[in-house]
């Protein structure tokens, strides 16, 4: 288990060297930021009403919501969404609704904000998240893929459906280390003049 954790603290380092003060969120201008936005504020809902549901009682939603889930995993041959959910689904779901919710919160709120600061603890943040995320969806890939149940047209459906869930928090990543880096890089290169 030891590569589990000494790659993410040797990813944050990397990023981080040099980083000392707060600096304009640099990544996140203009479409880049148009998207990101999308993605987090859209997904506030969707946490909230459709895959909580795998963790809640059905007592918690309205019967619209439900027969909503009910419909899609039927439609869409989808056994993650499918009751009863499978413990690892609820786990995957639980630290959805408990970790990830929140942050999709502070997201929006920078995004929005009029002079956003890329600071250490955001990055560090998004890299966290994106991380988690991205290492979630490894699960939910191959179960949509085994499913026998699931047409080849259900398992493409499906697959659309839940790509987007992966590439944003890849992206954010990337984005997260990529700027970490350049700033070490002109730090270092300053330093040396």
């Amino acid at each position: 288990y030891l590569p589990y954790l000494v790659f993410p603290l040797w990813i944050t380092v990397l990023a981080f060297r040099g980083e000392d003060k707060d600096k304009p969120m640099t990544p996140f201008r203009g479409p880049v930021n148009t998207s990101m936005l999308c993605f987090f504020a859209s997904h506030i809902p969707i946490a909230i009403f459709i895959d909580s549901q795998a963790v809640f009682p059905k007592s918690f939603y309205p019967s619209p919501v439900i027969r909503l889930v009910e419909w899609y995993a039927e439609v869409f041959g989808d056994d993650f969404m499918t009751r009863p959910f499978e413990k690892w689904a609820t786990g995957i779901v639980s630290c959805e609704v408990t970790l990830q919710l929140p942050f999709f919160f502070v997201m929006c709120h920078y995004m929005l904000s009029k002079a956003p600061v890329w600071s250490a603890w955001l990055r560090s943040g998004c890299i966290v998240y994106g991380s988690h995320v991205a290492t979630t969806m490894v699960p939910i890939f191959v179960s949509l893929f085994l499913n026998p149940n699931a047409t080849v047209q259900q398992k493409l459906a499906n697959s659309c459906i839940y790509f987007p869930y992966l590439l944003f928090p890849v992206w954010l990543v990337y984005l997260s280390c990529h700027d970490g880096l350049q700033s070490s890089r002109k730090d270092l290169k300053e330093k040396a003049s």
